[in-house]
Order: structure tokens, then C-alpha cells, then sequence
């Protein structure tokens, strides 16, 4: 739109526009940064938790620990 020959009379509108435009821009892009860390993390710890889960079970079925007993 800049490149326009009739953009003069509104070149500064467009100045405050094109600004607005790209805070938006950057803020979409670093909430899409966040979303994407989120969901590596949210993997990662959702992995630990089955594993932690599943090397228990294995444990109380062999009878190495005691089964926990309720109070």
C-alpha cells in the first residue's frame, strides 16, 4: 500500500497501521513459540509419568517393595 502514489494523503494512518499490524505479528509468532515448547514439554512429562507408573507396577509385582497399605 506504501508503494501507492495516492498513499500521501494517508501516509500516516498507514504508518500507525502497518506498527499495529506487526505487534500483533510478533506477538502471534511468540505465542506460537510458547505453544510449541508447551507441547514438547507437556510430551516429555506425560512420557515420565507412564514410566515412573509402569516401573512401579513392575516393582510391587515382583515383590521387591512391600504394596503400599492404605491407613
Amino acid at each position: 500500500m506504501k508503494a501507492s502514489r495516492f498513499v500521501k494523503a494517508f501516509e500516516h494512518d498507514v504508518d500507525k497501521w502497518e506498527r499495529a499490524l506487526s505487534l500483533i505479528m510478533e506477538i502471534i509468532e511468540m505465542l506460537l513459540t510458547v505453544q510449541r515448547q508447551w507441547m514438547y514439554l507437556d510430551v516429555c512429562v506425560h512420557l515420565s509419568v507412564c514410566l515412573v507408573e509402569s516401573v512401579l507396577a513392575c516393582v510391587c509385582k515382583s515383590k521387591v517393595l512391600p504394596e503400599p497399605q492404605g491407613p
